[in-house]
């Protein structure tokens, strides 16, 4: 009757470490995943404003390691949002979008002074 007992103890305290080590891990990978959106994010607008500053005919590939984003723009601004993360950057250049997002690579060309984003 005790071995019994001591057996549904361990039960239960294993199903409470189950519980526990899954809600870590869920939190983890969220935390991976921001982590990658906000990479990406920091890697878009340095390319961007490096294609922009440099000037005509300048062009910039991008492979994105998390999500792929949604990325859109408004005249001088790009809106970007990836998972749980989404952010914007101004820039001196007129920005246009040229392909539909989400997708897991974008391409970003200077032509005349302002920036395509493909």
């Amino acid at each position: 009757m005790e071995a019994l007992l001591l057996f549904v103890v361990f039960l239960a305290l294993l199903g409470v470490s189950l519980a526990a080590s899954s809600r870590i891990s869920s939190a983890a990978q969220e935390k991976i995943s921001y982590e990658k959106s906000a990479a990406d994010f920091r890697l878009l607008s340095q390319k961007a404003e490096s294609a922009c500053l440099l000037g005509n005919g300048n062009l910039r590939l991008i492979v994105f390691s998390g999500l792929p984003p949604s990325i859109s723009a408004d005249s001088q601004t790009i809106f970007f949002s990836s998972g749980n993360f989404s952010s914007n950057i101004s820039l001196p250049c007129q920005i246009s979008i040229k392909a539909s997002f989400p997708k897991p690579e974008a391409t970003i060309e200077n032509k005349n002074g302002a920036l395509e984003i493909r």
